[in-house]
């Protein structure tokens, strides 16, 4: 199996170095080696520069944020799972609301938790916190 750098990476901007150019390297257990070189389009194209060092630092916080992740496209299909299973728990509870009324009014936290998850899932917002913890 083929594993790369470990992390952390960290994104070094084009005047911090010697080469122009801005540049991604490793801190893993005292490693001080470039991984990889954000060029620009054109060698004399410093307008270029700031979209560099984004694509740069836009590499190194997905590297660092899957760390410990073995298959990082796993996680789409974790996700979808889950958000299915959200779905199908708050059709059922929504029912047994609507069954039993006045049962369930304690639990209202839930639902708007459960909610605001399944839009933060599907890239609306993020998640609400329950007004107060329950034992």
């Amino acid at each position: 199996m083929n594993t790369h750098t470990p992390e952390p990476w960290i994104a070094v901007p084009r005047f911090t170095n010697h080469n122009d150019d801005p540049y991604i390297r490793t801190n893993h257990a005292g490693m001080n080696h470039v991984v990889a070189t954000m060029t620009r389009l054109a060698d004399d194209d410093l307008a270029d520069t700031p979209m560099a060092e984004a694509n740069g630092a836009r590499i190194v916080a997905c590297v660092n944020a899957c760390a410990g992740i073995t298959d990082p496209a796993d996680l789409r299909k974790q996700r979808d799972d889950l958000l299915a299973a959200c779905k199908r728990a708050l059709v059922r509870y929504e029912a047994a609301k609507r069954l039993h009324v006045g049962r369930f009014v304690r639990d209202d936290d839930d639902m708007v938790v459960l909610r605001a998850a399944i839009r933060a899932a599907e890239g609306d917002e993020q998640p609400a916190q329950p007004a107060q913890e329950r034992p």
